[in-house]
């Protein structure tokens, strides 16, 4: 999980987080819990693609925005 270090540090600003590791399903989507002090997030790990408007999960996240229902962001 070190491979996600890069990424967390500057997008929580701190050192002191645990990553733990959260059931999976069928899919090739991994998922942790990112855990800072009284904080949590959930990373998922997939692996890289490029947008071309056929991804489900990606449909379902602007259709939500578009109706005010909070959604993941990209912090990088």
């Amino acid at each position: 999980m070190s491979q996600f270090n890069k990424f967390i540090k500057p997008s929580i600003s701190s050192d002191d987080y645990q990553i733990l590791p959260l059931a999976g399903d069928a899919s090739s989507r991994r998922y942790y819990r990112v855990v800072c002090q009284d904080k949590s997030w959930v990373l998922m790990e997939w692996e890289p693609f490029q947008d071309d408007g056929t991804y489900p999960f990606l449909s379902v996240i602007q259709y939500f925005e578009k109706n005010n229902i909070r959604v993941p962001v990209k912090l990088v």
